[in-house]
């Protein structure tokens, strides 16, 4: 797991740090994934399995809407960027890469890349 979010450093690298740590655990433990995957799908039935599977997506997700925050104020992220949605953007396309195994991989810095652009600040009198 990349460090914690730091507003000292760059927002975008450690967006990428976190989408890189989540691709390589699919990549070098897909097992993880498809724990996950059962234990959500039991949650419902499970309070305690289900409390557990919330707090962690809580966390995975404040992880990330922490980070686009900061990169809004560094003027990496766009001005009107709402963090935590656009967390759950990010967590939830790529999510849908953990039941595909390593080899179901290949689009997943496209995707990633494509929600990312839709993130960026444009320049000052950019056009876009």
């Amino acid at each position: 797991m990349p460090p914690a979010p730091d507003p000292a450093r760059p927002a975008r690298d450690q967006l990428r740090a976190e989408v890189q740590a989540y691709h390589d655990s699919l990549r070098d433990r897909p097992e993880l994934a498809a724990c996950f995957a059962q234990l959500a799908q039991i949650a419902p039935s499970e309070p305690e399995i289900g409390a557990l599977i919330a707090e962690f997506t809580r966390g995975w997700c404040g992880r990330y809407a922490e980070i686009l925050g900061l990169g809004r104020a560094q003027g990496v992220f766009r001005a009107d960027l709402d963090p935590l949605p656009a967390a759950l953007m990010i967590t939830g396309a790529l999510t849908a890469f953990g039941p595909r195994g390593p080899a179901g991989l290949a689009l997943f810095w496209p995707v990633f890349t494509e929600i990312e652009r839709g993130l960026i600040a444009r320049p000052q009198g950019g056009q876009g």
